[in-house]
Formats: C-alpha cells, sequence, structure tokens
C-alpha cells in the first residue's frame, strides 16, 4: 500500500515536470514570437515596399552641381524617378545605366533626378564627375542637410514620386531594372501610342507615313535588363 501512494506520489511529481517544462517551452516560444517575427517583417517591409500615395510627401532642399540650392518641389507636376546615389557606389551605377535606358523615352514625361545622400562623403565636384562618366543628361545634386538621414535612405535607394510629390514605390539598397521602373511609370503616366507617334518617310513627291517598330532597340533594352539583374552580376564575378 504504501509502495503503491508512493508510486502514485512520484508520477504525480513526474506529471508537474513535465507540465513545467511544456509550459516554460510554451513561454520560451511566445517570448521568441514577441521579439522576433515583428522584426522579420519589419525586415521584409524594408525591402522594395509599395508605400500609400498619401502616406509619405516629400519635399526636401538640396544643392545642384552648378551651386544652386533648389526644393524637389520645384519637380513637381512630373512623376519623379530619384536616384539616392555615391559616387563611389556600385549599385548607384547600375541604377543610373538603368535610368539612362529609359530616358530617351520619358524624358518629356517624368523628371529624373540623381542625389548623392548626406553622409556619402561627396562634395559638388564628385557629383559633377559622377553626371559627366555617365554622359548623364538628367539634373544631378548634393543632400547639403542630410535629410537622407530624416527619411531613413543611402545609397543605392531608388524613389519614384508622383507628380504631388508622394512616394510611391522605395527600392531599398538594390539594383532596379528597367523593366521593374518601367512598371511603376505605366501606373502614373500616359505615353502616346506608337500610331500616335508618326515617323515620316519621304520616297519622291509622296509622304507616306508608319508607325517604327525597331528591333535593334528591343534587344539593347532586353540586354540592358540582363546586365543589370544581381545574379548575373554575381555569375560574371564568379568566372571572372
Amino acid at each position: 500500500m504504501k509502495e503503491t501512494k508512493f508510486l502514485s506520489v512520484k508520477v504525480s511529481i513526474e506529471l508537474i515536470k513535465v507540465k513545467f517544462v511544456h509550459k516554460k517551452s510554451f513561454l520560451m516560444l511566445l517570448l521568441i514570437f514577441i521579439l522576433v517575427v515583428p522584426g522579420i517583417a519589419k525586415a521584409d517591409k524594408s525591402w522594395n515596399t509599395p508605400i500609400s500615395s498619401n502616406a509619405f510627401k516629400v519635399d526636401f532642399q538640396f544643392q545642384l552641381v552648378n551651386g544652386t540650392i533648389i526644393n524637389l518641389d520645384s519637380y513637381s507636376g512630373k512623376p519623379i524617378i530619384l536616384d539616392w546615389a555615391a559616387s563611389w557606389c556600385p549599385i548607384c551605377k547600375s541604377n543610373q545605366k538603368n535610368m539612362k535606358l529609359l530616358y530617351p523615352k520619358y524624358s518629356d514625361y517624368v523628371n529624373f533626378l540623381s542625389i548623392s545622400y548626406g553622409s556619402s562623403g561627396d562634395n559638388l565636384a564628385a557629383v559633377k564627375k559622377m553626371q559627366q562618366d555617365g554622359h548623364y543628361l538628367w539634373d544631378f545634386g548634393l543632400d547639403i542637410n542630410k535629410v537622407s538621414n530624416t527619411y531613413g535612405t543611402t545609397n543605392g535607394y531608388v524613389w519614384i514620386i508622383d507628380s504631388s510629390l508622394n512616394l510611391v514605390k522605395s527600392f531599398n539598397y538594390t539594383i532596379v531594372t528597367r523593366g521593374q521602373m518601367e512598371e511603376v511609370l505605366k501606373t502614373l503616366v500616359t505615353l502616346p501610342t506608337t500610331s500616335q507617334i508618326p515617323t515620316t518617310s519621304q520616297t519622291g513627291n509622296t509622304t507616306t507615313t508608319n508607325p517604327t517598330s525597331n528591333p535593334l532597340s528591343q534587344s539593347s533594352s532586353l540586354f540592358g535588363d540582363l546586365i543589370s539583374n544581381p545574379l548575373f552580376l554575381a555569375f560574371g564575378a564568379a568566372i571572372s
């Protein structure tokens, strides 16, 4: 009888231990969920996140390479592709090359802009050289007031802003392809169709107007998207 009672007490103690271990494990998992999961969600949200057009209106002052101090609202009225850059940043150079592929098609409808972020270490001379080296036709400037710190941006960020200065899309520290930029621009601007942009060819006294399609330019754009792909760049570095 005493042995049975002893075994019963022992089993009860073991059950209490099991319950305690389970409870402790549950509390540990709950703690991990509370502390870790929000951090993961926040990290995921920071990459290539679409932002509601009314959630984040931007305007700030910066200095153009010619020395003029100007506000971003000087570019309102058209959507803006804003490249947060640094003269030493390889990701920025790739993004600027991809912007250059879009420039001929969208320059009449979109403002292109590259600004060296506040903590880049660049001066106006370095920013001007960055523009000249790439033969870029859009404005380059310097974040003289370090507003990039306020907005939480750095080199390798690309913003697409609507005509009222609302941030529509942020690509964060990544190579952005021509196709990715254009996908967002298509939601902000409507380009004339091919049939609305006639090209005139003249033969003798007869003038004819036909839509154009240039396969060479299409091949060039596909190649541009390919060489800007991070996986392609990594593969090239591995075999070189």
